[in-house]
Order: C-alpha cells, then sequence, then structure tokens
C-alpha cells in the first residue's frame, strides 16, 4: 500500500458549499478532535461523532457508504423495509378490510407511484446534485400547488386571500431562487 501525503488523507471528498453543510463538516471534524483528545481511539464511535456534532448517525452513514448507491435501488430498498416493518402493524391494528373501490386503487396508485416513488426520487436527485437549498425552497410551494390541484381536479373553491397567499408565496420562492449576478 502506498502512503499517501497526510493533506490527501485527511481531505474530503467533496468540498461542501452551502454555507448548512460547511457548518456541518466543521461541527463533525471539531467533535472528532475533541472525542479523540479526550477519550482516545477506544471513545471514538460513529455515535458519539454524531452526538457531539449534533446530526444524526443516518446522515454519516449515507454520505459514507450511500453516495453512490443508484437513487432508484435505493427507493426500492427503502419502501421495501417501510413495507415489511409496517403491514404487520396495519394488519394487527386495523380492524376493517380494505374496500378495493376504483376511486380508492387509483388514489392508492397515485400515492405510491408520484407522491411516493416519484417524489422522493426527484428529491434525492437534486439533493445528490447539490441543490438542497432549491428542494427547501420549492417546499413551500406544495400547500399553493396542492390548493390549485384541488381546484382544478375537484372543483375547491379559492378565495382572494387564498389566491394573494399563492402570489406572495410563488414571489419569495422565485426571489430566494434568484442567483447573485
Amino acid at each position: 500500500m502506498t502512503a499517501q501525503p497526510q493533506d490527501q488523507r485527511t481531505r474530503p471528498r467533496k468540498q461542501p458549499r452551502q454555507a448548512r453543510a460547511q457548518h456541518t463538516v466543521s461541527a463533525i471534524i471539531e467533535a472528532s478532535a475533541r472525542i479523540l483528545e479526550e477519550q482516545g481511539h477506544g471513545g471514538f464511535t460513529t455515535n458519539a461523532v454524531a452526538e457531539l456534532a449534533g446530526t444524526s448517525i443516518g446522515t454519516l452513514y449515507q454520505k459514507k457508504y450511500c453516495g453512490r448507491v443508484d437513487l432508484r435501488t435505493g427507493a426500492v430498498v427503502q419502501f421495501a423495509a417501510c413495507t415489511l416493518l409496517y403491514a404487520p402493524v396495519v394488519a394487527l391494528f386495523e380492524p376493517q378490510p380494505i374496500a378495493w373501490t376504483g376511486s380508492f386503487i387509483f388514489a392508492l396508485t397515485w400515492s405510491v407511484i408520484v407522491l411516493s416513488v416519484g417524489a422522493i426520487s426527484l428529491l434525492y436527485w437534486l439533493l445528490r446534485h447539490g441543490a438542497a437549498a432549491d428542494v427547501a425552497r420549492l417546499f413551500y410551494l406544495v400547500p399553493p400547488v396542492t390548493a390549485l390541484m384541488a381546484f382544478a381536479l375537484f372543483g375547491e373553491r379559492l378565495d382572494a386571500a387564498a389566491i394573494a397567499g399563492m402570489v406572495l408565496i410563488a414571489i419569495a420562492v422565485a426571489l430566494a431562487r434568484r442567483r447573485p449576478t
């Protein structure tokens, strides 16, 4: 094994670009140094670093081991695990059998394919491509888009206050998305 220069071994593979990511990386480095200094190698665990850095173990694990996982494969694994966990709970605690009507099948299909698989895949893609801030800003558009869909699909009424709120949210998201020149 060839020895690498010290700075190359300790430098992150990817440099954080956003302030929050820079803060998280700094917190992890500071927590790691503090644990090594105070407890040595014996106390240096992922749990200890995550706890002291104020982040989750899942975040550390995902960045280290899942950064290159295919998004579709990751989504299938995630949804399969959730199904295995929740199916027995539903079977035990849901007293009524499912009424397989056309509207129920449509709602279930929409929830699974569009809301779960589609939305989560889009979210992961945006996050993987460094668009975390864009994702956060787009969350503000969920209520207006939902209201517009309810208006178009189900005849829901939109009053002046709702329309004004939607316009304000759209303007705020557009202003937040502007790139400095």
